[in-house]
């Protein structure tokens, strides 16, 4: 009996030193990655809950876009100087541009990145630029993009702005992106 339990101990012991070895051990060698493959992988289109109603409520651009456009976009480093912007989306400053201005520049208008698709496609955010933009998702239109390269997700080096934001610029659009 003292020679099983000795046994039993002995093989806790050598399972417990095992263990705590495999901790120390060399890592685990995986095999290389592609990095194209996995961003592919990982690269999905937003994809629009489908109790999300795009007709309403209606959205006021002017009322609801531009503010939207002056908090996240307008900084002066960012979209908020119309002679240094490529899009002008505004200012975060008392002086907010002309919002007729600003829509003018966006609606219609395509993108140096992506020449086939314009900024925002009235009627349509899936075929808006700025939708792809503010949705996160430029990585599905990378193979259209000049050189491959869509630019980045707006704001840049931020979180993406709220998904109720960005359903208000996605309604507007859908809702015709009239200057109203």
């Amino acid at each position: 009996m003292f020679g099983a339990m000795k046994g039993i101990g002995f093989l806790a012991l050598t399972t417990t030193v095992a263990a705590s070895l495999q901790g120390c051990s060399a890592p685990v060698l995986t095999p290389p990655v592609d990095a194209g493959v996995e961003a592919a992988a990982a690269c999905s289109a937003y994809e629009v809950p489908s109790s999300t109603d795009l007709t309403a409520p209606t959205v006021s651009f002017r009322n609801d876009v531009t503010p939207l456009f002056n908090a996240s976009c307008g900084a002066a480093t960012c979209h908020g100087s119309a002679t240094s912007a490529r899009v002008f989306l505004g200012s975060n400053t008392a002086s907010t541009g002309d919002p007729s201005a600003i829509r003018t520049g966006l609606v219609g208008v395509n993108s140096s990145a992506l020449p086939t698709m314009p900024f925002v496609t009235a009627g349509d955010p899936k075929t808006s630029f700025l939708q792809h933009k503010i949705d996160g998702d430029l990585c599905t239109l990378a193979p259209q993009c000049t050189d491959g390269d869509c630019g980045s997700t707006m704001p840049e080096g931020k979180p993406l702005i709220a998904v109720s934001d960005r359903d208000t610029i996605r309604r507007w659009i859908a809702q015709g992106a009239v200057d109203n």
